[in-house]
């Protein structure tokens, strides 16, 4: 073979070469698969860390009929139909001032008692979650009478349980290895934080996430806080 034709060659061989080297960065640095990868493991974390904090709220808008309840009638009973989960608790408000009225679970019968004057308005919210704590005896538990009141609606949904955020950060805090192993998360850091309404926020994160380059989304969530109040907040989740 000639000298052309070996230059001829050499040519040929190195538009190969570069062809396969573009063909390689554009395989492993392509910037939208990068993007959809990062997207992914995101949205990963955040599901991750809401099977974590999320809990489930059941609630019940209900009507009291005043004016066939006994004026002696310290306590309503309201039957809810099915048997009630175990680690339930009830909560029951008034409507309108929001006052929480003493109440408790007849778990087999799915009753729930709670404490009921004249001076109460018409219409009160009874709400049943595992994230609640007691509210104390009720005063007596009388039959169930069904002229007594009227159960409007009826709602379950899930919420992020501020107690349940706490629980983790402290995981987080006190062995964040293990956390990630639980979690599945042992391919990328992570942390969240967690802010209500006033300022006040639940933050877990990590010294080095400073110098990382970060990817985050935030989400407004309905909180359920420790005092059972209920309230919108925002869940931002960062990986690096």
């Amino acid at each position: 073979m000639g000298g052309k034709g070996i230059a001829q060659l050499e040519i040929i061989l190195a538009f190969v070469i570069f062809v396969s080297s573009v063909m390689f960065a554009l395989y492993f640095f392509n910037p939208a698969e990068n993007t959809r990868a990062v997207d992914s493991s995101l949205i990963y974390a955040i599901n991750e860390i809401e099977k974590e904090v999320n809990v489930k709220l059941e609630s019940y808008d209900v009507k009291i009929n005043k004016a066939v309840v006994p004026i002696e009638n310290k306590a309503i009973s309201i039957a809810l139909g099915d048997k009630i989960e175990l680690e339930k608790v009830s909560r029951v408000e008034s409507f309108k001032t929001g006052n929480v009225l003493n109440s408790e679970i007849n778990y087999e019968s799915g009753i729930i008692y709670f404490d009921w004057t004249k001076e109460e308005e018409d219409f009160i919210n009874v709400y049943l979650s595992d994230d609640f704590s007691s509210s104390g005896a009720v005063l007596e538990k009388p039959d169930v009478n069904e002229q007594f009141y009227k159960i409007s609606s009826m709602n379950s949904r899930k919420l992020i349980s501020e107690k349940k955020a706490r629980e983790l950060k402290n995981s987080y805090d006190a062995n964040y290895e293990n956390l990630r192993k639980k979690l599945n998360l042992q391919r990328t850091e992570f942390g969240f934080v967690l802010s209500f309404s006033l300022g006040e926020n639940i933050e877990a994160k990590r010294d080095e996430q400073k110098e990382a380059e970060i990817f985050l989304k935030t989400l407004k969530k309905e909180i359920l806080r420790t005092n059972g109040k209920r309230e919108f907040g925002n869940l931002k989740v960062t990986i690096w």
